[in-house]
């Protein structure tokens, strides 16, 4: 499709996607499926071979549904459970709910487990759906310059071909590419520190053909509160014979000496011995919390750990990319098809920092109760939490930041859940990629002809269901009719025909006006 975003101009992609991990991969296929060109450039010739994410949450699947990959997945993913939080003595500081099974709202589990090369390569084969998606590996990105309203890139071969470089334009870039983010260096944005900031030796082993799963193996994860040496434990890493452990570095402790093979298994002795595993992996890596300046520079975007990195004590970190990819796609979209200012991606990131600061800021509270190293304050930490019943912590609630949502109904900015509708398809399903009015039948009956025809500008979904469910939600929330995001999350709601009019009349204001905001 020709792109109105580019003014005019004629370019080679809608959006070039530099780094081709998880969040890019998945923006690929969000991309692919609402019909934009896409151009993606990774460095590597394959996927990385390391498993490092480990964990989806039940809001992850729902971005992954949009794209219809979500049931298919489900059959390679593992039921995650919850974590203890253990001191010296064995004893339960605190829990980290996550409860096993259905999560009611979303249709999906709480929490699953995966094996990240195994996702990618799912994720990978995914985009081959889509001809208007292009993929170039072995390709490292050294320019990128925006001239003229697009938006200009140098890639270099990477494999020693000895093929020249080349050249591309596109109306917009997001740099999916990691931490050390090629993009964000282009852009001229710094990161901003939360705080935490420590090295860790993360260790995967495999259990050895044959051996069953040894008893010194806990069935849930756990937070080894111990001065002498923090440790997470995690549990069937996307197969049941795959574990990680990940160990705090002491003081004098170095990476060289920590990733030793015999200093490895050393520190792993308590739980498994070599006899049984193979090691994947024992890499240290410095676990921080920090969050981009800027998500946005004229047409180059962020997403996933380019944008925000988030200690793994949550298991939130690419979660939080993912939901980036839900947040951003609808937007360029509407830029892109030239049905909105380009001002709108402003919202991206006021949304968005809002919602990863919760997750990163509750990580790395878990954090300092884990690694608390100096013993009378671990002494002081244990007298608090075993004070009564262990205490329970939950997941930040999903709520936005600044953005395209109305605020006069405490739903406005946060997730929808996805009922099962009346003829029995699952919401999201019916809906799509896309705007959806879900209503009672008597509120849409009401709407007037200037509604239904912004509804149509809007190409969204417009959906009339009394089932059990959504009555159930309407009841909950003294309202009867919903305008959602693409992206599943509440523009509004309201409770009558006439104020159901009148939302619609401000949502085309908010999302389709030549001059937003």
């Amino acid at each position: 499709m020709s792109s109105p975003a580019s003014a005019g101009r004629q370019v080679d992609f809608d959006v070039a996607i530099v780094g081709y991990g998880p969040i890019g991969e998945l923006l690929a296929n969000v991309l692919g499926k609402m019909g934009h060109r896409v151009g993606v450039f990774e460095r590597e010739p394959s996927v990385y071979h390391i498993p490092r994410a480990s964990h989806l949450d039940a809001e992850a699947m729902r971005v992954i549904q949009s794209a219809d990959l979500a049931d298919e997945l489900e059959k390679m993913l593992i039921g995650a459970k919850g974590y203890d939080f253990l001191n010296e003595e064995g004893r339960v500081l605190l829990k980290l709910a996550k409860p096993p099974g259905k999560n009611i709202a979303h249709k999906w589990n709480n929490h699953y487990r995966f094996y990240q090369p195994n996702l990618e390569l799912f994720l990978r084969a995914g985009a081959e759906r889509f001809p208007n998606v292009r993929v170039f590996l072995n390709r490292n990105v050294t320019e990128v310059a925006e001239e003229d309203g697009r938006v200009v890139l140098r890639a270099e071969p990477t494999d020693g071909s000895g093929e020249r470089a080349s050249v591309h334009t596109a109306s917009f870039v997001v740099g999916c590419d990691g931490g050390r983010s090629t993009v964000r260096q282009f852009m001229g944005v710094r990161m901003y520190d939360i705080g935490l900031r420590q090295q860790w030796l993360v260790v995967d082993v495999k259990l050895r053909d044959g051996v069953k799963r040894p008893d010194t193996l806990p069935e849930i994860g756990i937070q080894y509160c111990e001065p002498s040496r923090p440790v997470t434990y995690v549990p069937e890493i996307g197969s049941l014979d795959r574990f990680r452990w990940e160990m705090m570095l002491m003081p004098g402790e170095t990476k060289e000496e920590m990733e030793r093979p015999e200093k490895v298994w050393s520190l792993l002795a308590r739980w498994i011995t070599p006899e049984k595993g193979i090691l994947e992996r024992a890499s240290v890596y410095v676990f921080h919390s920090v969050i981009a300046q800027e998500w946005r520079a004229g047409r180059l975007l962020l997403a996933g750990d380019s944008a925000h990195q988030t200690p793994p004590f949550l298991g939130q970190g690419m979660c939080a990319g993912i939901r980036d990819v839900a947040n951003l796609a609808w937007k360029l979209d509407l830029v892109l098809r030239g049905r909105s200012n380009i001002r709108l991606l402003d919202t991206y990131m006021s949304e968005r920092t809002h919602h990863v600061r919760k997750f990163i800021d509750m990580a790395t509270e878990l954090g300092k109760i884990i690694t608390v190293t100096d013993r009378k304050l671990a002494e002081e930490r244990d007298r608090l939490y075993l004070s009564g019943e262990p205490k329970v912590w939950h997941q930040p609630d999903s709520s936005l930041g600044w953005g395209v949502f109305h605020t006069s109904h405490p739903m406005g900015g946060r997730i929808f859940p996805q009922p099962e509708l009346k003829d029995g398809r699952r919401m999201d399903d019916a809906i799509g990629l896309r705007f959806a009015v879900i209503a009672h039948p008597s509120v849409l009956a009401g709407a007037g002809a200037e509604a239904e025809a912004i509804w149509r500008e809007l190409d969204a979904a417009v959906i009339a269901d009394d089932g059990d469910e959504f009555s159930h939600i309407c009841r909950e929330q003294r309202a009867r009719a919903f305008i959602l995001r693409p992206d599943r999350y509440v523009y509004g709601a309201v409770d009558s025909a006439g104020d159901l009019e009148r939302l619609t009349k401000q949502l085309r204001q908010d999302v389709l006006s030549e001059f937003i905001y």
